[in-house]
């Protein structure tokens, strides 16, 4: 378990010290990207709701800061579309001027409590028998904790409401991120960059800096 864990933690480092990696993306090969205004949705549990707001904000913020009006669904329309169809959020969202729908779904949150080994930080005297035997039981000996990991599975998904279709989308994995705040940072960056990569996002002028 341990050496699973420290696996991890080599392959996160690899990706650049960042806790999110985007596993697979689609982007629309045919789609000019012509968006104008787009509301951000982040679809989790109840008791998820703070992670909500954060990764709607800081998406919001990584649109911004390419050119595009952006919105938080939570601040533009509060708890307003919970009890509408399908149908009504669409008519709601055209009546609003929206042209585009960037939703992130938490398809699942995984937690695992995982032991962690303390070891000694002496260097074993191995030149002597006796010593160094000593050094070896005091190693194994030592007390460890336990910890927990946290792994989030998102999908995101753009969608062009003009046209009704998908134009991107896209499955990440957030491994034991260091805050909600964190988490929302990297996940955004992340996201909308590689959207401008897959050519359904164009930079333009910016609105404000990311958050």
């Amino acid at each position: 378990m341990r050496n699973l864990f420290l696996l991890l933690c080599c392959s996160w480092l690899v990706q650049g010290c960042s806790s999110s990696k985007i596993v697979s993306a689609w982007g629309s090969d045919a789609y000019s990207p012509q968006h104008q205004k787009i509301v951000v949705f982040a679809v989790v549990k109840a008791e998820d709701s703070a992670l909500q707001q954060r990764m709607e904000q800081h998406v919001v913020g990584d649109l911004l800061a390419l050119g595009y009006k952006a919105y938080s669904s939570k601040q533009l329309y509060g708890g307003q579309l919970k009890n509408l169809g399908a149908m009504q959020v669409y008519q709601q969202l055209q009546t609003d001027s929206v042209d585009a729908v960037m939703t992130i779904v938490l398809l699942d949150k995984q937690k695992e409590q995982v032991y962690i080994e303390e070891k000694s930080q002496q260097q074993s005297r191995a030149g002597d028998f006796e010593k160094y035997y000593e050094d070896m039981n005091k190693r194994t000996s030592s007390a460890g904790y336990y910890t927990h990991l946290t792994t989030y599975f998102w999908e995101g998904k753009l969608y062009n409401l003009g046209a009704k279709e998908l134009v991107y989308s896209s499955r990440t994995e957030s491994f034991n991120p260091a805050s909600v705040e964190r988490l929302g940072h990297e996940y955004g960056k992340q996201i909308v960059n590689n959207m401008v990569k897959k050519g359904v996002l164009v930079k333009k002028s910016p609105h404000v800096k990311p958050i």
